[in-house]
Parts: C-alpha cells; sequence; structure tokens
C-alpha cells in the first residue's frame, strides 16, 4: 500500500517540527537495561525522545497507519517489520 504525497508531506513536516527536541538519553539506558537484564527503569523523559520515538509520533500526527505498540519501547526494528518506511518513501 502505497501512503499519498499529502500524507508523506505531513510526516516529513511533523519530523521537522520535532527535530530540536532533545534526545533522550536516559530512555536507551532504560531500554539496554530492560533487554540485557529484565529490569525496568523509570528514565523516560517526556520532553525528551529516541528517533525510533520521533518516527512514530510523526507518522501517527500525518495519519499513517502505524501498530500500537505492545511493548513498552519503540525501537527502530519495529519498523522494518511494520514497513512503515518504505510504504511513505515508495
Amino acid at each position: 500500500m502505497r501512503v499519498p504525497r499529502e500524507r508523506r508531506e505531513m510526516f516529513i513536516n511533523a519530523l521537522i517540527q520535532k527535530k530540536d527536541r532533545g534526545y533522550d538519553y536516559g530512555q536507551i539506558l532504560s531500554i539496554a537495561v530492560n533487554r540485557l537484564f529484565k529490569i525496568d527503569l523509570k528514565a523516560q523523559n517526556k520532553r525528551l525522545a529516541i528517533c525510533s520515538e520521533l518516527v512514530y509520533e510523526a507518522a501517527k500526527e500525518a495519519g499513517i497507519q502505524v501498530p500500537e505498540v505492545s511493548q513498552k519501547y519503540i525501537v527502530p526494528g519495529d519498523f522494518l517489520k511494520w514497513r512503515i518506511l518504505s510504504e511513505v518513501f515508495s
């Protein structure tokens, strides 16, 4: 399924608007600790984000169908499974 041009432009604009949002190193640490040791840390800062989180949020804002996330964190591998980027840029 190809994403219409209007939605692709909305997606790109949403990403541009998020470009100055700071990087959440605490969330990266939380993901690593959770994946390695199965321990949940509460290190996420709502004002900051990781790159995959920004892509997910921008896609939803643009009305691009993305599956709901069942896990606590969105990671780059999720996009490979969902084929979001290939649909947006095809």
